[in-house]
């Protein structure tokens, strides 16, 4: 029997600046039970865009799943108070 698959979104916003080709670590709460199976996850990163307010993707990547934490790499700088989004 497969397994379902669903795509979360987290929304964020920072006060500080994350600069390219930084790591984002995400933390799981223990609930997720099939996250520890996984080694690697497609991860996008979107950074909206402040005049038109629309997220745009910055990011395509393959993130480290280590038990219930994923590592997400930043393709582009987030400038303080900024909005952008993670989907997984």
């Amino acid at each position: 029997m497969a397994k379902a698959v669903s795509t979360h979104i987290l929304n964020v916003y920072t006060r500080l600046q994350i600069v390219n080709n930084s790591i984002i670590s995400i933390q799981f709460p223990k609930e997720y039970t099939s996250l520890p199976f996984t080694s690697k996850l497609v991860c996008i990163i979107k950074y909206q865009d402040p005049v038109l307010k629309v997220y745009k993707e910055i990011n395509r990547d393959t993130c480290l799943v280590a038990g219930r934490t994923i590592d997400a790499k930043v393709g582009g700088d987030i400038n303080p108070g900024s909005d952008f989004q993670i989907e997984i």
